[in-house]
């Protein structure tokens, strides 16, 4: 008994390391200005001006499967202009785009606007939808992406 009690200790101190480490999550500043509510889309412009957009290309996967289909993501615009930690607010189908959304999203640059001296950091989300010609599922991604505007 005395045994298996020395075997299972370290098991689940193991086990409870690595459930921590999952969940860390990116911590925002402590002084940014919240745009992800419904009305406050419009007043990025009043804090940064996207200077530099890639859009992100039809993963593949979806170009094969003639799939379309959308990502919703909120992330921080950083005092450089840079988008810092996101977090998928929607996706369908469920990851098929995240990661082209994310890597795209990684090269797009903003800069003051003349409003925004200080360079103050916002959070901020974004849709961007595929629709690839005849895909088979586009009555559905419409449906499912229908709340989410490309921007």
């Amino acid at each position: 008994m005395k045994k298996f009690g020395l075997l299972l200790f370290p098991l689940i101190a193991v086990g409870c390391n690595t459930t921590d480490s999952a969940k860390s999550e990116h911590v925002y500043p402590q002084k940014y200005v919240d745009l992800t509510a419904e009305d406050g889309q419009h007043l990025l412009e009043k804090y940064w001006i996207l200077a530099t957009r890639k859009d992100p290309a039809l993963p593949p996967a979806a170009a094969r499967e003639s799939l379309a289909g959308c990502t919703g993501v909120t992330f921080l615009i950083n005092s450089k202009g840079r988008a810092d930690g996101y977090k998928i607010t929607n996706s369908y189908p469920e990851g098929m785009f995240d990661r082209h959304v994310l890597a795209a999203l990684a090269r797009w640059r903003y800069k003051p606007a003349e409003g925004n001296p200080d360079k103050t950091p916002v959070l901020t989300s974004v849709s961007i939808s595929f629709t690839p010609e005849k895909a088979g599922n586009a009555n559905e991604a419409a449906q499912r992406c229908e709340n989410l505007s490309n921007r």
